[in-house]
Protein backbone atom coordinates (compact mmCIF):
# COMPACT_ATOMS: atom_id res chain seq x y z
CA UNK A 1 0.00 0.00 0.00
CA UNK A 2 1.26 3.45 -0.65
CA UNK A 3 0.45 6.20 1.15
CA UNK A 4 -0.13 9.64 -0.74
CA UNK A 5 1.99 12.60 -0.79
CA UNK A 6 2.79 15.86 -2.35
CA UNK A 7 5.22 15.54 -5.36
CA UNK A 8 7.04 18.94 -4.24
CA UNK A 9 5.98 20.50 -1.49
CA UNK A 10 8.28 23.08 0.86
CA UNK A 11 8.96 23.32 4.26
CA UNK A 12 8.15 27.25 4.33
CA UNK A 13 10.32 28.16 7.24
CA UNK A 14 12.37 30.66 5.03
CA UNK A 15 13.39 31.31 1.79
CA UNK A 16 16.65 30.08 2.22
CA UNK A 17 15.06 26.67 2.34
CA UNK A 18 14.72 25.19 -0.93
CA UNK A 19 12.00 22.72 -1.93
CA UNK A 20 11.82 19.03 -0.85
CA UNK A 21 11.50 16.11 -3.48
CA UNK A 22 8.94 14.19 -1.46
CA UNK A 23 9.46 10.28 -2.60
CA UNK A 24 7.17 7.55 -2.60
CA UNK A 25 6.47 5.80 0.83
CA UNK A 26 4.67 2.66 2.22
CA UNK A 27 2.79 1.52 5.34
CA UNK A 28 5.39 0.26 7.49
CA UNK A 29 4.23 -3.30 9.82
CA UNK A 30 5.73 -5.38 12.41
CA UNK A 31 4.78 -6.60 15.46
CA UNK A 32 4.25 -4.19 18.42
CA UNK A 33 6.25 -4.34 21.47
CA UNK A 34 4.59 -3.39 24.72
CA UNK A 35 6.14 -0.96 27.29
CA UNK A 36 4.08 -1.42 29.60
CA UNK A 37 4.59 -4.20 32.50
CA UNK A 38 1.88 -6.81 33.46
CA UNK A 39 -0.35 -5.11 30.79
CA UNK A 40 -2.93 -8.29 31.17
CA UNK A 41 -2.86 -8.74 34.81
CA UNK A 42 -1.45 -12.30 35.02
CA UNK A 43 0.91 -11.40 37.98
CA UNK A 44 0.44 -12.46 40.68
CA UNK A 45 -0.97 -15.77 39.77
CA UNK A 46 -4.25 -16.01 42.26
CA UNK A 47 -3.23 -19.66 41.87
CA UNK A 48 -7.39 -20.28 41.30
CA UNK A 49 -8.79 -17.62 43.62
CA UNK A 50 -12.04 -15.66 42.34
CA UNK A 51 -10.56 -12.36 43.45
CA UNK A 52 -7.86 -10.95 45.73
CA UNK A 53 -7.11 -7.62 46.86
CA UNK A 54 -3.19 -7.26 46.30
CA UNK A 55 0.03 -5.47 44.71
CA UNK A 56 0.08 -5.89 40.84
CA UNK A 57 3.70 -5.63 39.38
CA UNK A 58 4.00 -2.48 37.73
CA UNK A 59 0.41 -0.91 38.44
CA UNK A 60 -0.20 1.07 41.46
CA UNK A 61 -4.01 1.79 42.55
CA UNK A 62 -5.54 3.54 45.58
CA UNK A 63 -3.08 5.25 48.13
CA UNK A 64 -1.80 2.05 49.29
CA UNK A 65 -1.00 0.99 46.01
CA UNK A 66 -3.34 -2.32 45.43
CA UNK A 67 -6.15 -3.25 43.27
CA UNK A 68 -8.85 -5.88 42.86
CA UNK A 69 -7.75 -8.68 40.41
CA UNK A 70 -10.09 -11.12 39.57
CA UNK A 71 -9.64 -14.32 37.71
CA UNK A 72 -12.03 -15.84 35.68
CA UNK A 73 -10.54 -18.58 33.72
CA UNK A 74 -14.28 -20.10 32.58
CA UNK A 75 -17.36 -17.88 31.39
CA UNK A 76 -19.51 -16.92 34.14
CA UNK A 77 -22.43 -15.29 31.75
CA UNK A 78 -24.73 -12.77 33.61
CA UNK A 79 -22.21 -12.54 36.77
CA UNK A 80 -18.72 -11.64 36.16
CA UNK A 81 -16.99 -11.92 32.55
CA UNK A 82 -13.90 -14.31 31.66
CA UNK A 83 -11.00 -12.72 30.79
CA UNK A 84 -10.01 -10.82 27.80
CA UNK A 85 -6.57 -12.16 27.65
CA UNK A 86 -5.56 -15.05 29.85
CA UNK A 87 -7.29 -15.62 32.99
CA UNK A 88 -7.41 -12.43 35.23
CA UNK A 89 -8.08 -8.30 35.05
CA UNK A 90 -8.31 -5.53 37.09
CA UNK A 91 -11.41 -4.08 38.85
CA UNK A 92 -11.04 -0.23 39.03
CA UNK A 93 -14.20 0.49 40.87
CA UNK A 94 -16.77 3.02 40.01
CA UNK A 95 -16.09 5.95 41.89
CA UNK A 96 -12.64 8.50 41.74
CA UNK A 97 -12.50 8.29 45.49
CA UNK A 98 -11.27 5.06 44.77
CA UNK A 99 -8.05 6.04 43.11
CA UNK A 100 -6.46 5.30 39.56
CA UNK A 101 -5.16 2.86 37.91
CA UNK A 102 -1.60 4.15 36.69
CA UNK A 103 1.74 3.01 35.34
CA UNK A 104 4.87 5.00 34.93
CA UNK A 105 6.31 4.09 31.15
CA UNK A 106 9.02 5.69 29.90
CA UNK A 107 9.34 6.62 26.05
CA UNK A 108 12.39 6.26 24.55
CA UNK A 109 11.91 8.13 21.00
CA UNK A 110 10.04 11.08 19.95
CA UNK A 111 7.04 9.27 17.75
CA UNK A 112 3.39 8.31 17.11
CA UNK A 113 2.58 5.92 20.41
CA UNK A 114 -0.89 3.44 20.39
CA UNK A 115 -2.59 2.71 23.84
CA UNK A 116 -5.22 0.03 23.83
CA UNK A 117 -6.93 -1.95 25.62
CA UNK A 118 -10.58 -4.13 26.69
CA UNK A 119 -13.00 -2.65 28.81
CA UNK A 120 -16.18 -4.21 30.94
CA UNK A 121 -18.77 -4.39 33.45
CA UNK A 122 -20.13 -7.17 36.00
CA UNK A 123 -23.87 -7.54 34.22
CA UNK A 124 -24.69 -9.17 37.63
CA UNK A 125 -24.55 -5.69 38.98
CA UNK A 126 -25.22 -3.11 35.95
CA UNK A 127 -27.55 -5.20 33.95
CA UNK A 128 -27.10 -5.91 30.18
CA UNK A 129 -26.65 -2.49 28.18
CA UNK A 130 -25.54 -0.62 31.47
CA UNK A 131 -22.14 1.22 31.56
CA UNK A 132 -19.61 2.14 33.40
CA UNK A 133 -17.66 5.69 33.10
CA UNK A 134 -14.09 5.93 33.35
CA UNK A 135 -11.98 8.18 31.93
CA UNK A 136 -8.06 7.32 30.30
CA UNK A 137 -5.38 10.07 30.79
CA UNK A 138 -0.96 10.45 29.40
CA UNK A 139 0.19 12.76 31.93
CA UNK A 140 4.21 13.90 31.33
CA UNK A 141 6.67 14.13 34.29
CA UNK A 142 5.65 17.84 34.81
CA UNK A 143 2.28 16.48 35.95
CA UNK A 144 0.66 18.13 32.36
CA UNK A 145 -2.24 16.20 30.71
CA UNK A 146 -1.22 15.58 26.90
CA UNK A 147 -4.40 13.11 26.44
CA UNK A 148 -7.61 12.92 27.66
CA UNK A 149 -10.15 10.45 27.05
CA UNK A 150 -13.74 9.66 28.33
CA UNK A 151 -15.19 6.08 28.30
CA UNK A 152 -17.89 3.65 29.23
CA UNK A 153 -17.52 0.48 29.54
CA UNK A 154 -20.96 -2.04 28.66
CA UNK A 155 -21.32 -5.64 29.25
CA UNK A 156 -22.89 -6.22 25.59
CA UNK A 157 -24.06 -10.34 26.17
CA UNK A 158 -22.91 -12.96 28.32
CA UNK A 159 -20.72 -14.29 24.53
CA UNK A 160 -19.32 -10.52 24.40
CA UNK A 161 -18.46 -9.00 27.67
CA UNK A 162 -15.86 -6.68 26.22
CA UNK A 163 -14.78 -4.13 24.19
CA UNK A 164 -11.78 -2.51 22.66
CA UNK A 165 -10.93 1.17 23.45
CA UNK A 166 -7.40 2.94 22.60
CA UNK A 167 -5.99 6.12 21.05
CA UNK A 168 -2.68 7.08 18.83
CA UNK A 169 -1.20 10.27 20.16
CA UNK A 170 2.54 11.82 19.42
CA UNK A 171 4.69 12.04 22.45
CA UNK A 172 8.22 13.30 22.83
CA UNK A 173 10.48 11.58 24.80
CA UNK A 174 10.51 11.06 28.42
CA UNK A 175 8.61 9.53 31.01
CA UNK A 176 4.73 9.22 31.61
CA UNK A 177 1.80 8.00 34.01
CA UNK A 178 -0.58 6.43 31.78
CA UNK A 179 -4.10 6.57 34.69
CA UNK A 180 -7.51 4.37 34.53
CA UNK A 181 -9.42 6.57 36.34
CA UNK A 182 -13.21 5.10 37.05
CA UNK A 183 -16.15 8.31 37.44
CA UNK A 184 -19.36 6.31 38.31
CA UNK A 185 -20.94 7.47 41.26
CA UNK A 186 -20.07 5.52 44.22
CA UNK A 187 -22.14 1.77 44.41
CA UNK A 188 -22.80 1.63 41.18
CA UNK A 189 -21.13 -0.28 39.00
CA UNK A 190 -17.35 -0.74 38.39
CA UNK A 191 -14.94 -0.47 35.17
CA UNK A 192 -12.96 -3.76 34.81
CA UNK A 193 -9.78 -3.55 32.62
CA UNK A 194 -8.03 -5.97 30.34
CA UNK A 195 -5.16 -6.23 27.75
CA UNK A 196 -3.22 -3.07 28.46
CA UNK A 197 -0.98 -2.26 25.61
CA UNK A 198 1.20 0.88 25.00
CA UNK A 199 3.91 0.80 21.57
CA UNK A 200 5.06 2.67 19.40
CA UNK A 201 2.29 2.77 16.39
CA UNK A 202 3.07 -0.14 13.90
CA UNK A 203 1.93 2.16 11.01
CA UNK A 204 3.16 5.28 11.52
CA UNK A 205 6.07 6.10 8.71
CA UNK A 206 8.81 7.30 10.85
CA UNK A 207 10.11 10.29 12.69
CA UNK A 208 8.62 12.44 9.66
CA UNK A 209 4.76 11.27 10.34
CA UNK A 210 3.85 14.01 12.66
CA UNK A 211 0.24 14.48 12.19
CA UNK A 212 -2.93 12.69 11.54
CA UNK A 213 -3.78 11.04 9.44
CA UNK A 214 -0.99 8.83 10.75
CA UNK A 215 0.77 6.45 8.25
CA UNK A 216 0.27 8.96 5.55
CA UNK A 217 2.99 11.44 4.43
CA UNK A 218 2.09 14.70 3.10
CA UNK A 219 1.69 18.51 4.23
CA UNK A 220 0.10 18.42 7.46
CA UNK A 221 3.20 16.66 8.48
CA UNK A 222 5.43 19.56 6.55
CA UNK A 223 3.19 21.69 8.23
CA UNK A 224 3.54 20.15 11.50
CA UNK A 225 7.04 20.08 11.83
CA UNK A 226 7.24 24.04 10.60
CA UNK A 227 5.12 25.02 13.34
CA UNK A 228 6.49 22.99 15.93
CA UNK A 229 10.11 24.24 14.74
CA UNK A 230 8.78 28.26 14.74
CA UNK A 231 7.51 27.30 18.23
CA UNK A 232 9.93 25.34 19.78
CA UNK A 233 7.71 22.28 20.46
CA UNK A 234 9.32 19.34 21.46
CA UNK A 235 7.66 17.91 18.05
CA UNK A 236 10.34 19.23 15.93
CA UNK A 237 13.26 18.67 18.18
CA UNK A 238 14.25 14.96 16.54
CA UNK A 239 16.93 14.48 17.65
CA UNK A 240 15.81 15.37 21.07
CA UNK A 241 18.90 17.88 22.22
CA UNK A 242 16.55 20.61 23.65
CA UNK A 243 17.78 23.10 20.72
CA UNK A 244 15.81 23.36 17.12
CA UNK A 245 18.57 24.12 14.78
CA UNK A 246 19.90 22.55 11.25
CA UNK A 247 20.04 18.67 12.79
CA UNK A 248 16.44 18.81 13.40
CA UNK A 249 15.63 20.05 9.56
CA UNK A 250 18.01 17.61 8.05
CA UNK A 251 16.76 14.44 9.79
CA UNK A 252 12.76 15.84 9.02
CA UNK A 253 13.89 15.87 5.56
CA UNK A 254 15.78 12.90 5.49
CA UNK A 255 13.16 10.64 7.21
CA UNK A 256 10.52 12.34 5.00
CA UNK A 257 12.36 11.63 1.61
CA UNK A 258 13.04 7.61 2.73
CA UNK A 259 9.15 7.02 2.82
CA UNK A 260 8.44 4.60 5.04
CA UNK A 261 10.09 0.82 6.15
Amino acid sequence: MKTRIAPHATLGLAPAFAPLALSPASIAGGAPVNLLVNGSFEEPDLGGASFVYTVAPGWAHGEDGSMWLFNRPDPTPDVWPSAHDGVQYADIGNAPAFGSLRQTVTVPDNGVYALSWWNSTASSIAGTGATALYTVSIVDDNEAVVYRGDFAAAWGSPGFPWAPGGTEVFLASGTYSIQFLPTNPPFTWDVLIDDVWFSPFAGVCGSADLAPPFGLLDLTDVNAFAAGFVGMDPVADLNADGLFDLGDINLFVTAFNGGCP
